[in-house]
Order: C-alpha cells, then sequence, then structure tokens
C-alpha cells in the first residue's frame, strides 16, 4: 500500500491460514499492537492506532506489516494489506511549490525550515500576485484539496482560488510565524484531464509562502496507480493519461509501446506479460508493468576472436601450431590432454570420467566437433601445486559440460595456471536442494591469470564461478586472479557470476536471467568493472557489502546496465578504479539477450576431423 496520509485510521490485513491456530502479536512500522488470532481459516482482521502504544506514521507511503508468534516472523507476502482507511481519503498526488506550472513572481526559498519538498514560492508582496498548479484528474467530480501554507507577519491575507478561469472559494489566513507551516482543506470542482488551480493574494500583502497543494479523491471513489515504463530504446503512452498515473477503480487505460528506429519491443514485464505491443488494463488493482525494447540485431556481426585478459602478457594460442588429434573415449582424452607437446585435440561425442580432475598440460586445444561434444562426471584441471605458475596456454571450446560431484570442478584454473580461453561452451547441472552436492562449473583460485571466459551457457548450478578460494589467501592473490567475463549466459545459476576475492575483473554485455540469490560479487578489495550487461529477475544484481566477507571490494559501472524486476545491488564501497588495458567494443545492454540467445553455447562455432 501507498498511503500519503501522515498517520492512518485502520488497517485490515486478510492473513493467508497456517495449518494450525495461534495467536502472535502484530507489528507495524517497528510498533507491536494487538494480538492476532490467526485461524485455520482466513481471517480478516481490523486494528487502529488505539491498538498500539504510539501513532502509526506513514514513512516514504510504505508501510512494512509483520507477525511473529515464538517460532517465526513472517512478512508479506504471508500477509496482503487489502484496505487502507482514511476519514478524508489518502492524497492521489502532490503537487510540490517549486514545481507550479505558472507564478506572476515567485521565487523558491527554503530560509524558513518545516516544508515539503526542496523549496516553498514567496510570491512580491502586492495585489494580484498568484501561483498556478496544473491538476490532471481522470474522472470529474469534486476533489478535496489541501493547501500547505505559511503565514508570518501581523495581518491577514485574503486569498482567491479559481480553477480553470472560474472563481471556486476563498480563504483568508491569520498570521502565526513563516515557519509554522498550515494547511487549508476545502473542495473544489475538477473536469476530467487537465486542470489550472490558481491561487492568488487580493489584498496588498500578496500571497502566503506556498509549499504544496495535495488533491484527494471524491467521496467514495477509489483509485489505483498504473506505473508503465521503458526500459531500453522505446518510449509508453497511456490513453487516457492520469496525474502520477492514478485511475478511478474500472477505467480501463490503453498502454502502447512504440520502439524506436532501429529497436524491437520484445514484450511487457512485471504485472502483465504480452507480446503484444499494444495492452488493455483494467484498473482493479495497483500495477506496475515494464515495456522491454532492445536493439535490433538482424545486422549484427557477432565477434568471436578473443577478447580480454587471456590477450595480455604475451596472449593465449593454445596448441596452435602442434599435432590435431581426435579424441572419443575417456583413455584418450587423458593420454592427450597430459602430453607434454602443443595440440589441438578435438572431441567427438560425449565423454563420460570417473569423477576426477584431468590434469591439462600446457599448449592444448580442446574443441569439440560439431554441435554434441563434450564431457560427463569429468572435470579439468590447468595448474597444480607441484608445478605453480607453470601450467598454461589452453584454450577450452564448443564443449559441454554436463554433471560431476564435488570436489571436483568442471573447470579449475589454479595454482598459478594462466593464460586460459573458455569460449561457447555450455556448463549446466542437474537441480538439486542440496547446495553442497557440486562444485564450481569455473573456478578460478591460487594466484591463476589471464582467463577469459566468453559466449558461454552457465544453466542451473547453486555455486557458478569462484575466484580466490579463501579468506586468508591474499598474499598469493592479490596481484592475480585477473579474468574477463563476456557475452555469457548465467540462467538458475544461484550465486556466484562471479564471486571475486583479491582479483581484478571485468564483466560486460552478460545476460543473467532468474538468479534467486546474487549474481556478482566483489569481496576483499577485488576491482571488479561490470559493463551493459542485462539483468532479468535476479534477486541482487551485484554486490560489494561486507555480507559475504568482512571487507567488501569495489565495483564500478553500476549504472550502464539493465535491470527488469530485480532487487536492489548492495555497494557500500568506493567505486573500482582499475581500468581495462586492452582493447574491447560493447554492445548496448539492451541488445545483449537477443545476442546471447542466438550465438552463445555450443553449436555456433564449430570444429571438424
Amino acid at each position: 500500500m501507498t498511503p500519503d496520509a501522515e498517520d492512518y485510521q485502520s488497517v485490515q490485513i486478510l492473513a493467508d491460514p497456517p495449518r494450525v491456530a495461534f495467536s502472535m502479536p502484530v507489528t507495524v512500522e517497528g510498533r507491536t499492537g494487538i494480538n492476532l488470532a490467526v485461524q485455520t481459516s482466513p481471517d480478516l482482521v481490523t486494528w487502529t492506532p488505539a491498538d498500539f502504544d504510539e501513532p502509526v506514521p506513514v514513512d516514504q507511503r510504505v508501510i512494512e506489516v509483520s507477525i511473529s508468534n515464538n517460532q517465526s516472523t513472517f512478512y508479506l507476502p504471508f500477509l496482503d494489506i487489502i484496505s487502507l482507511d482514511n476519514p478524508d481519503g489518502p492524497a492521489l498526488f502532490r503537487l510540490e511549490a517549486e514545481e507550479a506550472a505558472g507564478s506572476s513572481s515567485g521565487v523558491v526559498e527554503t530560509e524558513w525550515s518545516g516544508y515539503s519538498g526542496a523549496g516553498y514560492l514567496n510570491t512580491n508582496n502586492a495585489a494580484g500576485e498568484w501561483i498556478e498548479f496544473p491538476v490532471s484528474v481522470a474522472l470529474s467530480g469534486n476533489f478535496q484539496i489541501e493547501i500547505g501554507y505559511a503565514l508570518g507577519g501581523t495581518s491577514s491575507r485574503p486569498h482567491a482560488i479559481s480553477v480553470n478561469g472560474n472563481l471556486v472559494a476563498n480563504f483568508d489566513p491569520a498570521p502565526t510565524a513563516w515557519d509554522d507551516w498550515r494547511v487549508h482543506s476545502l473542495t473544489v470542482p475538477l473536469q476530467a484531464g487537465p486542470n489550472t488551480l490558481r491561487i492568488t493574494g487580493t489584498g496588498s500583502g500578496g500571497a502566503a509562502n506556498i509549499d504544496y497543494l495535495d488533491v484527494h479523491a471524491p467521496q467514495g471513489a477509489v483509485f489505483h496507480r498504473l506505473q508503465a515504463t521503458a526500459v531500453g530504446p522505446g518510449t509508453v503512452s497511456a490513453g487516457p493519461a492520469a496525474a502520477d498515473g492514478l485511475y478511478e477503480e474500472g477505467t480501463v487505460v490503453t498502454l502502447t509501446a512504440v520502439p524506436d528506429e532501429e529497436a524491437l519491443f520484445s514484450g511487457w514485464s512485471g504485472d502483465i506479460e504480452s507480446e503484444e505491443s499494444e495492452i488493455a488494463v483494467t484498473m482493479d488493482m495497483d500495477y506496475t508493468v515494464q515495456a522491454l525494447f532492445s536493439t535490433d540485431i538482424s545486422g549484427y556481426d557477432p565477434d568471436f576472436s578473443i577478447k580480454g585478459w587471456a590477450t595480455e602478457a604475451g596472449g593465449t594460442t593454445g596448441g596452435e601450431g602442434g599435432q590435431t588429434l581426435v579424441v572419443g573415449t575417456y583413455p584418450e582424452l587423458v593420454a592427450a590432454l597430459t602430453r607434454d607437446d602443443p595440440l589441438v585435440i578435438l572431441v567427438s561425442g560425449l565423454i563420460t570420467g570417473v569423477g576426477d580432475a584431468i590434469r591439462v598440460h600446457s599448449d592444448k586445444s580442446i574443441l569439440g566437433i560439431g554441435s554434441d561434444a563434450g564431457f560427463e562426471n569429468l572435470g579439468l584441471q590447468i595448474g597444480w601445486n607441484s608445478e605453480f605458475g607453470q601450467i598454461g596456454n589452453v584454450i577450452i571450446r564448443n564443449l559441454y559440460f554436463g554433471e560431476v560431484a564435488a570436489p571436483t570442478d568442471k573447470v579449475a584454473v589454479t595454482y598459478g595456471g594462466h593464460h586460459v580461453w573458455i569460449d561457447h561452451c555450455v556448463f549446466e547441472s542437474p537441480p538439486t536442494p542440496d547446495v553442497d552436492k557440486y562444485d564450481g562449473q569455473v573456478d578460478i583460485t591460487h594466484a591463476a591469470d589471464y582467463v577469459t571466459v566468453s559466449w558461454c551457457r552457465f544453466i542451473q548450478h547453486n555455486k557458478n564461478i569462484l575466484m580466490g578460494h579463501s579468506e586468508g589467501n591474499g598474499d598469493e592473490d592479490t596481484g592475480h586472479l585477473r579474468a574477463t567475463f563476456h557475452h555469457n549466459e548465467f540462467r538458475n545459476t544461484k550465486s556466484r557470476n562471479p564471486s571475486v576475492r583479491f582479483g581484478t575483473v571485468h564483466v560486460f554485455n552478460n545476460y543473467y536471467n532468474t538468479i534467486s540469490d546474487y549474481g556478482i560479487a566483489s569481496r576483499l578489495e577485488a576491482q571488479v568493472v561490470v559493463e551493459n550487461n542485462y539483468f532479468f529477475n535476479v534477486l541482487e544484481p551485484m554486490n560489494a557489502d561486507s555480507g559475504l566477507s568482512d571487507i567488501p571490494g569495489h565495483i564500478r559501472g553500476e549504472e550502464t546496465n539493465v535491470y527488469i524486476d530485480c532487487g536492489p545491488n548492495s555497494i557500500i564501497s568506493a567505486p573500482a578504479t582499475w581500468i581495462p588495458p586492452y582493447a574491447y567494443i560493447l554492445d548496448d545492454a539492451t541488445a545483449v539477450p537477443a545476442a546471447v540467445d542466438q550465438y552463445a553455447g555450443t553449436g555456433v562455432v564449430t570444429f571438424g576431423q
């Protein structure tokens, strides 16, 4: 609920029925009131301020309700506030005087404290001085308005109120003090659509200092708010239009999504989902919807060459120049990966391992043939402790990585492993309620370095990509763990997308789709640049706070991303200062879902025998 009234008179809630009946206290805005007896059938309960230990103000138009017993505390949506009653009706909307449509001589001032908004309007001390407010409403009727004002001095000042050029009322406030803000209420007739309400000081002293104008619904009228916004290159129009998106109950509003030139309409999201560009909304509740637009990629020419950190410090060439081998069995794969000479290894079909991590020696290109090559029940490990920092230059492309149980990672770049490019792969695990059944899909730890992960799909996994294995490994990891992630899909990957300790990481043009915990985490002074990604239905797109580690990392580029049906980011630290040293081109964030859907994963870049 989103009331404007300073204090509400009564609230009704409908509690979802529990399995057993019990009694519990109700808390509104942190104030505990009556005990609510919740039965095993739906129970409509009303309480008033008299039931609470002190008045319950509405702060920023939000009411939070919780109920608790000695076992649990329940929050919305367990409770659904279904009505909020105030004798005068909550204000439909407020018009601040400093935003008024016009004034004869008004100046926005802030000298006298206690005003609403950014200031109040002060006119000249002369008869005929006026202030006008544009007032648009969805229906004709007699509306209650409230004028916030202050008047000091020693004399009253008469005022005339007119609507659309017609005198409707007069008021003659007595002086109190310039910082004593008062409210004058009156009823005025408004027509459906735009209106002009003028306040004129008719005496020689001019008008009082005017703070705001509140507009309330006619007696008995019920209104609902429609918030329709455009996300991406396009616009949304509503017909009929209404101030602050408020419509009388039952009004049918037509929303039209219009893409910009060279853009596409993708669909509606939020309380209404539809692929039609024009939809009709019957106002029987509050609605929040987004029109989603994307850049037209019909002429898109993807660049699948290596980018990012894997190009630095000599670059990554894999087994280039070496012998080409085709492997189709687990023994053949192990034999090829553990050779010391450069090799181009072509993988045929799906190879099933024994649950272990195969140690990949340097200078290898591991490439899938066609669209169905890959691995089950095995992992690839690049780097190991006995040859710390000596293993690297590995390319992995066009391969499917299926289920393998913990503690094996599907790909582990570790113990100084370096210069690794993972491209056009699919990493997927079966759904499981056991968050520890699988380890990482791609983990980068123990001072590994110069890694790029591009055009891959990460699907259905709990702990996806971890960079930096331990809170206490800063001496080894600091100055390493450099990685780039671009044009990847992260879908139903609950967390670690990636989670970065100590590293220096670039995350751009990725598509985050339905993630129940968090997307990107920057921890322990990590420097993470996050640019032009697309987040859809992600609980917390990114965090750099003290929730995962006592010391947060840093993030830069938060404002460049698109967020649809997402929760807020949690960033408490200063922005990252690191600037990528390599060349790259950013796609428009609105083009990312279509580009990734079409071009990421296996079968796009293929290799033959």
